[in-house]
């Protein structure tokens, strides 16, 4: 019924009305709501429905054209891109570290005022599990990056989330050369017989946005 009600409320070979998005929070902020105004500069009779959460809605039910989503197995009833993969690191502001110190390794986390995510007792670092002692526990990066820019801890965040503020001087990268959790940020579409042409467009466009800008040094357009 749903993708019924998807072809009946949009033609096919016409680039406008909207899109209905869904991605993680900080992906949301950082880097979607940029590829939707590039590409309503091109169309601009498209408009966006953007939710930014952290749930995994299952598109066969939810009302959504298109979800970005970290995972290894995107589902097998999708149509999924792989559009990069990226890094967790450990950042801090250049005030914190000038205040506390830079750890020389992953052991000297534990001095640290650590920023974490629920259930993150550990953090997965240079192959080991280094248990962590957060003195702010929150389900919400912007709020943990928030703080990380304010000096007051050191966070675990996406790369490409916190590309802008490293390469402004906010934010410092630490613990450089240890390795790293690495994930995978895939595309997702319902598979329909009839693809709106908007939104078909619309993943070629990501994929081509994301070249074009070097996004955040990933490794792109794997699919």
């Amino acid at each position: 019924m749903l993708s019924v009600e998807r072809i009946l409320r949009t033609e096919r070979d016409q680039l406008s009305g909207n899109i209905r998005i869904t991605a993680p929070k900080l992906l949301a902020q950082s880097v979607v709501a940029n590829i939707c105004q590039a590409y309503k500069a091109d169309y601009p009779q498209v408009t966006f429905t953007l939710d930014s959460s952290y749930q995994q809605y299952d598109l066969t039910a939810a009302d959504f054209d298109l979800a970005f989503r970290a995972t290894s197995t995107p589902p097998e009833n999708m149509i999924a891109k792989q559009l990069f993969r990226y890094l967790h690191i450990c950042v801090a502001s250049p005030e914190y570290l000038a205040r506390a110190g830079s750890p020389k390794s992953i052991e000297e986390l534990t001095k640290h005022q650590i920023l974490a995510a629920p259930h993150d007792s550990y953090w997965p670092l240079d192959g080991q599990q280094i248990g962590i002692q957060a003195w702010l526990v929150s389900n919400d990066n912007n709020l943990l990056l928030s703080q990380a820019l304010q000096g007051n801890g050191i966070a675990l965040l996406p790369d490409y989330a916190v590309k802008s503020a490293l390469n402004d001087g906010y934010l410092c990268e630490i613990l450089e050369t240890v390795e790293k959790p690495s994930h995978n940020m895939y595309l997702l579409q319902p598979q329909l017989i009839y693809p709106p042409q908007k939104v078909t467009l619309f993943t070629q466009f990501v994929l081509a946005y994301l070249k074009q800008t070097s996004f955040a040094g990933l490794h792109i357009g794997k699919q």
